[in-house]
């Protein structure tokens, strides 16, 4: 079916009898990731339940998917699909799936790589293209198409029959949240939490389980270069209210409350903000604040230790710290805003406070083997149990991608989980860093305790129980400093039998060859 009959089909479709609700299916499209078999982090789709709430009041039978907690596959009208730049192949995918089936279904793309970078999903399949995070104009659109009409809202891209149409966005508060309309439940409601409240059993975050998303800002007032989340809402921070984020949690029947905002706390202000509004909640709800799961940065954490005791006894449980790097040039580069030292004295002074935290490090393609044996040692005299490791990935949208877009090798979405080389290594091969890569990983299993029990727990059901099993013999092995060297040096003797007849085996003078 060429694209003038499929949208005349189109046409047909939102202009059918009132009489019968459309049904539209709100998919979460997630891209798969070599973590995604034992799923360390599994959340509700947060932005959907927005969308649910938004449209609440519309002939709509709303039906959500999301494989973390579903596989089926409802037949609607209307599908709305929302996901990260990761999904984007599964997102083409799936739109194809649905179109040879039936090519008058409409399908509209959102989310937070389609606010920032839409025109890469103007592509055949795909009939509308919503780049605004304004949940009240999406809700005028879908209104206008329940109505038979395609209403130009700011931030819409339209395929036409032989082009595509694009609706430009205004920085106003037509089209960007502002503080007053983020908190109004017109414009940017409280999520419904029908979905949550059906799956809830099955989310998490590493050990912590039933576990809700909370939101309290939009976009993020710092300037790391490797952010991507700068780039939403089209620029420009906005903060809401700690009593309306409390508010919401009331409504929530959740174990554990993940704030999902880029920095929960900036000052001093911020934490007797939160105080405060977290003492009414205390007094509404006659009981002890529900554990929080935020983000802090190290700057406010050195500067604000003497308040990280009072931040614990109001629910602060596990605090996820972005230390990025242990080098100092890397750190600039990044505009992260703090030395080494400074990263080393906030994780002294969460210790000392008492509070559980996660570390997230990031090793850049600059980086020689001796800046991947300085982050081991970092690790091990800093006493960190629980942390991440990543690959610096260049986002488009974030402030350094056009300073690295030469130099990208490969700009399949799919690799860009952090996961990936998708920048030479500088100063070994590729396989050589990935190699490097993988043994911060085999580190990991043998110095954190709880990134080993995670992994033994995640991995216990068939086909990898035997696995399981294996890795816990001989008893008490693995807790030992010499297992973990053992493991290491039999791992690179192995590899370097593999290479012995392989010229130049000396990373620096570009052996190791991919």
């Amino acid at each position: 079916m060429d694209s003038k009959t499929h949208r005349q089909s189109e046409k047909e479709l939102i202009s059918k009898d009132k009489k019968q609700d459309t049904t539209l299916i709100m998919k979460k499209i997630r891209g798969k990731t070599i973590f995604t078999f034992f799923n360390p982090v599994v959340v509700e789709p947060l932005e959907l339940e927005y969308i649910e709430k938004i449209l609440a009041d519309l002939p709509l039978k709303i039906f959500i998917e999301d494989p973390f907690f579903t596989d089926n596959h409802i037949e609607g009208d209307i599908y709305l699909f929302n996901g990260y730049n990761t999904g984007f192949e599964a997102m083409k995918k799936e739109a194809k799936r649905i179109k040879n089936r039936d090519p008058k279904k409409i399908i509209i793309v959102s989310g937070v790589d389609v606010q920032v970078n839409g025109e890469r999903y103007m592509v055949e399949c795909f009939d509308f293209v919503y780049t605004s995070p304004d949940l009240a104009a999406f809700r005028g659109f879908m209104e206008g198409l329940l109505n038979g009409e395609i209403r130009k809202v700011p931030g819409l891209i339209i395929n036409r029959v032989d082009h595509w149409e694009k609706i430009p966005m205004k920085r106003s508060p037509e089209s960007v949240q502002t503080r007053e309309t983020f908190q109004t439940q017109e414009v940017f409601p409280m999520p419904s939490r029908r979905f949550y409240h059906q799956h809830k059993e099955k989310t998490r975050y590493l050990h912590y389980r039933e576990v809700a998303l909370v939101k309290k800002s939009l976009g993020c007032p710092y300037t790391c270069r490797f952010c991507f989340c700068r780039a939403l809402n089209n620029g420009q921070y906005v903060e809401g209210s700690f009593q309306r984020m409390f508010e919401e949690m009331e409504t929530i029947d959740a174990r554990y409350f993940w704030v999902v905002d880029d920095v929960f706390l900036k000052n001093h202000r911020d934490v007797e903000g939160f105080l405060g509004a977290q003492k009414e909640h205390e007094g509404r709800m006659k009981e002890t604040t529900e554990p929080l799961i935020v983000y802090l940065r190290a700057d406010f954490i050195r500067t604000e230790k003497e308040s990280l005791k009072a931040l614990k006894e109001a629910g602060v449980t596990e605090i996820i710290i972005g230390l990025e790097s242990v080098k100092e040039e890397t750190l600039k580069r990044y505009q992260k805003g703090v030395t080494g030292d400074e990263n080393a004295e906030a994780v002294k002074a969460l210790k000392e406070a008492g509070i559980s935290y996660t570390a997230l490090f990031m090793v850049d393609p600059s980086h020689r083997v001796e800046d991947f044996k300085a982050l081991r040692k970092f690790i091990r005299r800093h006493g960190i149990k629980k942390y991440t490791f990543s690959i610096f990935t260049p986002i488009q949208g974030a402030d350094d991608y056009e300073e690295y877009k030469e130099e990208i090798m490969d700009f399949d979405q799919r690799k860009y989980d952090f996961l990936h080389l998708v920048l030479p290594p500088r100063h070994m091969s590729r396989k050589r860093f990935q190699w490097e890569f993988a043994k911060l990983h085999i580190f990991q299993f043998f110095h954190s305790a709880d990134a080993r029990r995670f992994l033994l727990k995640s991995i216990a059901e068939p086909p990898v129980r035997s696995l399981a099993k294996l890795l816990r013999k001989p008893a008490g092995y693995a807790q030992t400093k010499e297992a973990e060297k053992t493991m290491m040096k039999r791992t690179e003797e192995s590899m370097d039998k593999r290479n012995e007849n392989t010229e130049g085996n000396d990373p620096e003078k570009g052996g190791w060859k991919s």
